[in-house]
């Protein structure tokens, strides 16, 4: 990923953290089926020596299923929210438009779970995870036992084991703290959802506060 040096975020913790908020994401394969990319949600944990992992699972109709199985290299790219940024919001307006942007691309070796049991555990935790916060009337476990064992066959389970983590944050750090200020309330005052998000990662990331009267 082309990663110019003021957009560059490297805290594995900070990357984690975002990954968490934006779990769905794409893996991408090279393999005999050619360059191959599956949307799914992931599951984002350390292990005990500190590797940051990777969990999904998807259909083993799925012809990257192969691929994987082979055990080929493979990158997740975590797509954040991004906006349109104009001259007209900044307070030097002697330059040109840009896009801002946040992405992570995580490189790493597969692990395939080809075993009903740690596929089922894959899956309660992505109930968990998912649903939890739902607190809606379906659970997991509602389902009868002998239609989860039906589905169970149908899919595996994926774990990267991440062995670099790339991360950009484009947000007009190279750009004078007028200009930041004034991207921030431009892009609060629209109805962009993207926008918006863009606007509290730049204040969190750079520290941008209210401006002063």
């Amino acid at each position: 990923m082309y990663r110019p040096e003021p957009y560059q975020e490297n805290s594995p913790e900070t990357l984690r953290s975002l990954m968490r908020r934006w779990p769905f994401a794409a893996l991408v394969t090279f393999g005999r089926s050619g360059m191959t990319a599956t949307h799914l949600p992931f599951l984002v944990d350390v292990d005990t020596d500190g590797n940051t992992l990777l969990t999904t699972h998807l259909s083993r109709r799925n012809t990257q299923y192969d691929d994987l199985s082979q055990g080929c290299h493979a990158m997740v790219i975590f797509q954040g929210p991004s906006t349109y940024i104009s001259p007209s919001w900044y307070d030097d307006k002697r330059t040109f438009p840009t896009w801002n942007y946040a992405a992570i691309h995580a490189y790493g070796d597969i692990q395939v779970v080809d075993d009903a049991n740690g596929i089922k555990r894959i899956l309660d935790r992505v109930v968990e995870t998912f649903d939890g916060p739902i607190a809606g009337e379906w659970t997991f476990a509602g389902i009868p036992a002998e239609q989860t064992a039906l589905r169970l066959p149908k899919i595996a389970g994926v774990v990267m084991k991440v062995s670099r983590l790339d991360g950009a944050l484009k947000l007009n750090q190279d750009h004078s703290d007028a200009d930041k200020h004034g991207v921030i309330a431009a892009l609060e005052s629209r109805e962009d959802a993207g926008g918006r998000e863009i606007a509290a990662l730049m204040r969190a990331t750079l520290g941008a506060g209210e401006r002063s009267a």
